[in-house]
């Protein structure tokens, strides 16, 4: 039986929408060229064929996601010659630094000959491996160079700007699906994180991925469930606090799940999907992966990267997702009235037909994940970079299907707006704008970071930054050179590394020790706290023929400290008690020393 169609009374571009809450452009993308909809009048017209413009706007709407697909790679690419011209190898932040060499040791465990090496080296990684593993293809067929791996996230954002347009789609129509993935491409937030190797564009992508495979599951009756759980799987092996967004996804499933068996089999399945991808990695990195969100996420150290009552960080949620959006004056006015309208125009339908718009049931299921999502932030003081991407993201999609069904001058205001901030942001982060006037340019994630430690990094300064990424590349290229000599053509040493700092850590000596294929293991002692047995860390391993020998690192300088390692002086001055003589000397490029210890 054929589903019946209903026609929305507001200026919604969706036209007639079928009980499962599929738009007009149904007509179309299933193989209905001659048969196109006049979303003027209502009703359908058949054997006529569109010419000119028109003919265009047809073959746009009946491809949304391939338009937005194009469109955004041109966004991608020039992201890519940015990233290329300007991210220096030494610019690179810690955690950067630390998932760069996750994708270069991926690409040295593939054997043809021992292929569990590679399968361990992933499963073994305690940080979300997805991203950097998504990079290895771009280095086998491109050059050893961390740039080469930062080009991974452009890939990201056109998938990111389908997936959005998908559900977007799903929920009002073509021509907003086309006007939201081309707004998330655009917002500064997103600009900032494509540029920089962090996880939160991935998770971004991957949960805008899972939510409409759970738009297209039917009410979670077909196999897209599969693709649902599993896609949800995948989320958070992107990025260990993706985990707080997984009660939300689920809750958004249950909105969905009608009380019918195959509703509830496919919600299981769901289910098993999550746990057949995700808990191997989850179990096999439990001790680790547990440690890290009971100290930072919920623990002593979540202090350290925020703080305040729940209404305070609320409060702070909101402005970085506004912020983030880049949301200028007009623009939220237009939002808001056109929110206020898109109500109006829902409930005067509720009221007239007794019934809600058929996209309603998944408006409100994304609309409970970013609600659950939203509280999962909040629930930490830990305020993290880019936690918030995911939200923002399904946040882009339900106001794209919200403003729909706005009164249309509200609707064109805010995509006029959104355009011209768009094509700004786009100009600021690719360096091609720099307002004048005294008002700075929007800083890189890296520059405001770094300028404190080398105010060579400063965002007026950026003739500066190759100079200043070279030294400080070079100081962790000549401390992984000593300690590549050390082990020789034998066993490469065990690291104990002390002193870290933002330009020169044990994550920027490890992607110095990849680029120079002679990799190594390194570790950080928790001397901050007060319990920790310093003595058993600076125990030398036992000595012999093809034995691994432990080397300690300790960085001296006046540069803020790494949270363990709040007693490097204490550390220095145990491990001379303790019979650990200075072997080597590195100068850093702000005049402290990277000193290596051997036992005698």
């Amino acid at each position: 039986m054929t589903a019946a169609r209903r026609y929305p009374d507001d200026m919604s571009d969706r036209g007639p929408v079928d009980d499962d809450g599929e738009g007009a452009a149904a007509l179309v993308d299933d193989g209905g060229a001659a048969e196109h909809l006049d979303t003027t009048s209502g009703t359908e017209v058949t054997g006529t064929e569109p010419r000119g413009l028109r003919r265009v706007g047809v073959a746009i709407s009946a491809h949304p996601l391939w338009t937005v697909a194009v469109l955004v790679s041109i966004i991608a690419i020039g992201h890519a010659v940015w990233i290329w011209m300007h991210r220096s190898v030494g610019a690179y932040d810690p955690d950067e630094a630390g998932y760069i060499a996750n994708a270069f040791r991926f690409k040295r465990s593939i054997d043809p000959f021992a292929p569990w090496a590679f399968v361990r080296q992933v499963v073994t990684t305690g940080t979300g491996p997805i991203v950097p593993l998504l990079a290895v293809p771009l280095l086998l067929f491109g050059p050893d160079d961390p740039r080469t791996v930062l080009m991974v996230q452009p890939v990201l954002l056109v998938a990111l700007a389908v997936a959005v347009a998908g559900i977007t789609r799903k929920l009002a129509g073509p021509r907003s699906a086309i006007v939201a993935g081309l707004v998330i491409a655009t917002i500064p937030t997103v600009s900032l994180a494509t540029q920089s190797f962090w996880l939160g564009l991935g998770a971004a992508t991957c949960c805008a991925a899972a939510v409409l495979a759970l738009l297209h599951s039917d009410h979670l009756r077909n196999d897209w469930v599969w693709v649902f759980g599993g896609l949800a799987g995948v989320m958070v092996m992107t990025r260990t606090m993706s985990l707080g967004f997984v009660p939300g996804m689920y809750l958004g499933a249950l909105l969905l799940c009608r009380r019918e068996r195959a509703s509830v089999i496919g919600l299981v399945k769901a289910v098993g999907a999550f746990l057949i991808v995700a808990a191997p990695w989850w179990i096999i990195n439990w001790t680790g992966l547990t440690e890290y969100l009971f100290s930072y996420g919920y623990g002593p150290r979540a202090g350290l990267f925020g703080q305040g009552s729940v209404p305070e960080r609320l409060d702070f949620r909101y402005n970085r997702i506004v912020n983030g959006v880049g949301l200028i004056v007009p623009g939220l006015i237009a939002i808001q009235l056109g929110l206020v309208t898109a109500t109006v125009s829902v409930i005067r339908a509720r009221v007239e037909r007794h019934e809600w718009p058929a996209s309603s049931r998944g408006a409100l299921a994304v609309a409970a994940i970013v609600v659950v999502g939203v509280a999962a932030l909040v629930s930490t003081t830990n305020n993290g970079v880019w936690f918030e991407l995911p939200l923002i993201a399904l946040i882009v999609a339900l106001v794209a299907a919200a403003m729909s069904r706005s009164w249309l001058p509200f609707s064109i205001a805010a995509c006029v707006i959104f355009a011209w901030s768009g094509l700004w942001s786009l100009g600021r982060a690719w360096w091609i704008i720099e307002p004048g006037d005294g008002q700075p340019p929007t800083a890189t994630h890296f520059e405001d970071g770094f300028a404190q430690y080398d105010e060579r990094f400063g965002k007026y300064r950026r003739d500066e930054h190759a100079a200043a990424a070279a030294d400080w590349a070079d100081a962790s290229d000549r401390i992984a050179a000593e300690l590549a000599s050390i082990a020789g053509t034998g066993v490469p040493p065990f690291v104990v590394m002390s002193g870290n700092m933002q330009l020169t850590n044990n994550n920027s000596v490890g992607l110095a020790a990849e680029l120079r294929r002679s990799p190594l293991t390194i570790t950080i002692p928790d001397t901050a706290d007060p319990e920790a047995e310093l003595r058993d860390v600076l125990t030398p391993f036992p000595s012999g023929d093809g034995a691994v020998e432990k080397v300690v690192v300790i960085l001296h300088h006046d540069q803020i400290l790494f949270t363990p390692d709040e007693r490097v002086d204490e550390f220095a001055a145990l491990a001379g008690q303790l019979g650990w003589r200075t072997w080597a000397e590195v100068p850093l490029p702000d005049g402290g020393r990277a000193e290596i210890l051997r036992h005698t």
